[in-house]
């Protein structure tokens, strides 16, 4: 995402809403391979399907959106490093 935070949200905010105000999938981002992570258990999401988009969100759910392929490793791993601000938010948005 564009702008991978912590973010307070109203109740019954869905992911795609949360998605949206983080700035929407980058790219790189796969829409259909997003990681849902509720009270130690974690849930695939496909943000194409309605059932994906319409998922509530719960306080202290942690969502991931996976990255389409490694060949993009040094332009989204290793430059981020150079901007140590930057590093933080890709290790945990590009696993």
């Amino acid at each position: 995402v564009m702008r991978p935070d912590i973010y307070n949200v109203p109740p019954g905010s869905t992911v795609a809403e949360v998605v949206t105000q983080a700035g929407g999938v980058l790219d790189q981002g796969k829409r259909d391979d997003v990681k849902l992570f509720r009270n130690g258990q974690e849930s695939e999401l496909d943000l194409t399907e309605p059932e994906g988009m319409l998922t509530t969100v719960q306080s202290g759910d942690q969502i991931l959106v996976m990255q389409k392929s490694s060949s993009g490793v040094f332009r989204s791993t290793v430059l981020p490093i150079i901007h140590l601000g930057f590093t933080i938010a890709n290790i945990l948005v590009y696993r």
